[in-house]
């Protein structure tokens, strides 16, 4: 899982912890505030992370799953009234 901070506004750098990953349909930890913003970016080109999407409650909604490697990056923004991380951008 994925450990988000306090803050409306979030960027965290991820990897793997020495393999590729790949999150549970509820990948973050915690529920943030409504309307926060989380930008995830991959730091390593072997200890990939792939997000996976699912609509259900605390599952990121989007364009499909994204594996994260160095330097590629995926923004949500959470909304509280359907409990769901929605994409907005990625690259």
């Amino acid at each position: 899982t994925i450990t988000l901070g306090t803050g409306k506004s979030q960027y965290l750098p991820i990897s793997g912890n020495g393999a590729a990953i790949t999150t549970s349909n509820t990948p973050f930890a915690s529920t943030p505030l409504d309307g926060t913003i989380i930008t995830l970016e991959g730091t390593d080109d072997t200890n990939t992370v792939t997000i996976t999407m699912t609509d259900s409650a605390g599952g990121c909604v989007g364009n499909g799953n994204i594996t994260l490697s160095k330097y590629n990056t995926i923004t949500f923004v959470y909304r509280s009234s359907i409990s769901r991380y929605i994409e907005i951008s990625r690259s």
